[in-house]
């Protein structure tokens, strides 16, 4: 009862401090104040989605934070200021609002162990139906990407090969395949699978997937041995986890700054630049904006976007509506995606993103407050798209989410009932 109460002071101390230096202004002060919520998030909630998201929306808001002080982001954020005002008083509203209800959400309602109670269900798939996943898994990504990996892609002839114009399909094959990491921990087989499909999709300069899929497994994995072994196996396990994950973000680096062809110009001094300003946080980090420069302009689209979120339900649907594909429309110049904010600010401006944030949040306390295996499945998507969540927009998991799991979720149930009855006979 005292450490709630003492988490309710501190909690609205931080409040009143968040609104001070907002009005301030006073972009150090602002960097430090997200930073501090960042620490209490992370420290509250361990690793779980709502840190990684976090991390991925303070991780943009340093990047405009440089471009404020310093000015050598070397991304489309350099623009702002020159071809448009730099909102950065809209940015840090929309940052520290969400990074403020992230931490409400966190330290006073059970929305974290609610969604690690998920991670900790079964979903009771035999190992046979797990095969079959993984191999359906590896031939959707060999028809995605028909072409030998290279890990130097152009993007715009990965995006003209094999199924890869067709929206979702990269998700669809790492949903399957996260459906196996059950099986996984007996059948060390299909890990020879993981691999391959990350390095498949890796070769292919495809990484926002593949990231949220290891992320997916981490979760996963960290929650089931965390029950099985000692504390300090686990502990040992878990510094594993850390030195993967490490490789594999330079690996993300290093492709991020070969899919225009860069390779044979990168050095561990661009590796290490382009970890202090990241082209991809800085190009939606301007696309963010532009989106602000919609409204302060008077040409809010007042929820149009929205009606993409319905269209995104038909498979294979291009929707006109996307806030994304309207945002580029306005401003020819920006290079895809968007920060997570941004659709909300086209829309309804500051104040409504400030709503949207805790609409946000409200929407997924409803999605993990019961743990059951259907909401197992559905989270799934979520946390596999975490990266596309933060630097794309919310509606990447529509149809992954309220399309594909319930298929998937009654085909497989329609599988083991036909495995379960062959072998009774």
């Amino acid at each position: 009862m005292a450490n709630k109460k003492i988490d309710t002071v501190s909690y609205i101390l931080l409040t009143l401090i968040v609104v001070i230096f907002l009005i301030i202004q006073n972009p150090y002060a602002l960097i430090i104040i997200a930073t501090v919520l960042l620490f209490k998030i992370t420290k509250t909630a361990g690793w779980s989605f709502f840190s990684e998201l976090s991390i991925l929306l303070w991780y943009a808001y340093f990047e405009g934070f440089i471009q404020k002080t310093i000015g050598v982001t070397n991304n489309t954020l350099a623009w702002a200021g020159e071809k448009m005002p730099y909102y950065y008083s809209e940015l840090s509203i929309a940052s520290l609002s969400f990074l403020l209800i992230a931490l409400g959400f966190i330290q006073f309602t059970k929305i974290v162990n609610q969604e690690k109670q998920l991670y900790e269900i079964d979903l009771n798939i035999s190992f046979s139906i797990s095969l079959m996943l993984v191999i359906l898994s590896s031939v959707i990504i060999i028809l995605v990407f028909p072409s030998f990996p290279t890990f130097t892609s152009n993007l715009l002839i990965r995006r003209t090969q094999g199924l890869s114009s067709f929206y979702g399909l990269v998700l669809f094959s790492l949903f399957l395949s996260s459906l196996t990491v059950d099986q996984s921990y007996k059948h060390k087989i299909l890990y020879i699978f993981y691999a391959f499909i990350i390095f498949w999709s890796f070769g292919h300069a495809e990484r926002v997937e593949v990231l949220g899929f290891l992320s997916y497994v981490v979760l996963k994995s960290i929650n089931y041995y965390r029950a099985k072994i000692d504390f300090k196996a686990y502990k040992r396990l878990r510094r594993k986890f850390y030195i993967i994950i490490i490789l594999v973000l330079i690996s993300a680096m290093y492709i991020g700054l070969t899919r225009m062809e860069r390779s044979a110009h990168i050095s561990v001094s661009d590796l290490l630049n382009n970890f202090l300003v990241q082209g991809t946080a800085g190009d939606v980090t301007y696309i963010f904006n532009c989106a602000t420069d919609l409204w302060k302009n008077g040409h809010a689209v007042h929820g149009i976007t929205y009606i993409d979120y319905i269209l995104r339900l038909i498979p294979g649907f291009y929707s006109m509506y996307s806030s994304e594909t309207m945002l580029h429309a306005f401003y020819p110049d920006t290079m895809g995606g968007q920060l997570f904010y941004a659709e909300a600010m086209m829309n309804f401006g500051i104040i409504g993103t400030i709503i949207m944030n805790l609409e946000f949040f409200i929407v997924m306390k409803l999605i993990v407050f019961r743990k059951t295996m259907f909401r197992a499945y559905f989270i799934i998507p979520i946390i596999i798209e975490v990266f596309r969540t933060a630097y794309y927009g919310r509606a990447s998991w529509l149809l992954a989410c309220c399309v594909e799991v319930p298929i998937i979720y009654f085909g497989i149930w329609i599988l083991r009932k036909v495995f379960y009855r062959r072998i009774i006979n």
